[in-house]
């Protein structure tokens, strides 16, 4: 009885104390520090013009895993976070947009004349190209702006 209240103790406090490792954006011009948790979703450009997104991990030291690719850190260009409630509000706003102007259009055309749906056809087009493209509003972290990556525990 003692060792299994050992072991429930012992097992609680190591994950009381363990701690998470993250990713440390820091710039060198003012000294403020931006973390994104290991497992959030973010999008990047690596120098090379690759564009990637999707949940990151940690390899080690110098490196993360995004998209089953090992990225070195030295080689990111620009960094955000995409977090998945943004992109479904922001998705969903504009397709609800894309559908009032769509049955705005409709009902013009039906009581205004044959002309008028040809009016609507470009906001239609617009929220549904803005919707497929997935506008992030977040900002961006470049390397250019004197930012130093690194992974922290």
């Amino acid at each position: 009885m003692k060792t299994a209240l050992i072991l429930i103790v012992l097992f609680i406090s190591t994950q009381v104390f363990a701690q998470e490792k993250y990713l440390s954006i820091t710039n060198l011009n003012n000294g403020k520090e931006t973390r994104i948790k290991e497992n959030s979703r973010i999008k990047l450009k690596t120098l090379d013009g690759e564009k990637l997104k999707g949940k990151f991990q940690i390899s080690d030291d110098n490196h993360i895993r995004l998209a089953s690719q090992t990225i070195p850190l030295n080689h990111i260009d620009k960094i955000k976070r995409n977090p998945l409630v943004m992109t479904i509000a922001v998705d969903g706003i504009l397709l609800v947009g894309a559908g009032a102007s769509a049955y705005v259009g409709l009902a013009l055309a039906i009581f205004g004349g044959s002309g008028t749906l040809l009016y609507t056809l470009p906001f239609v087009g617009g929220f549904i190209y803005g919707a497929a493209k997935s506008p992030n509003i977040l900002p961006a972290y470049q390397r250019k702006n004197n930012l130093q990556i690194e992974i922290k525990p």
